[in-house]
């Protein structure tokens, strides 16, 4: 999880190491487009995939995501120093 400001980014990894911290809504399927809108998936500065190990969508860094951001190493987004 990196620092951009007022939100977090999230980079995919398997690593046990980089776990993060969260909240899962459940929600109509029919609303994912309207959040993909809100996320602004459309610029691919997040990208939305599908976690079956949790069984959630989550939005992550997408391709046009900026680097070398701030590390938060406690994984939690409410919780940085």
């Amino acid at each position: 999880m990196y620092n951009f400001g007022p939100y977090p980014f999230v980079e995919p990894s398997a690593e046990a190491e980089s776990m993060i911290y969260g909240e899962i809504y459940e929600i109509p399927l029919e609303l994912l487009p309207i959040l993909d809108r809100l996320e602004d998936i459309e610029h691919e500065l997040y990208e939305r995939i599908y976690d079956s190990r949790i069984e959630a969508w989550l939005y992550v860094s997408g391709k046009n995501a900026p680097h070398n951001l701030p590390k938060i190493k406690s994984g939690d987004w409410f919780r940085r120093s």
